[in-house]
């Protein structure tokens, strides 16, 4: 989850705070729509996964651990 957090803190926080990994991400308005869509794009070139529009759900980005159990579940690699 280094990577996510890392990201997330510094594009999203200004670096001001760290996040746990159940932080509520989307109930505390630090990802709306446009943090959203940056951090797909972030997932998708740094993970070189490609984040389908049906994952895109409440459930898959409510956390880190939300985050990170999708990228888990798209990388065809982790089994």
């Amino acid at each position: 989850m280094g990577p996510l957090r890392t990201f997330i803190e510094r594009r999203h926080l200004d670096g001001r705070a760290t996040l746990p990994d159940d932080a509520p991400l989307l109930e505390w308005g630090i990802l709306d729509s446009l943090a959203l869509a940056d951090l797909i794009v972030f997932i998708e070139q740094r993970f070189a996964l490609s984040v389908p529009a049906d994952a895109i759900t409440n459930s898959n980005f409510r956390n880190l651990r939300g985050i990170a159990a999708m990228l888990l579940a798209l990388d065809p690699e982790s089994d």
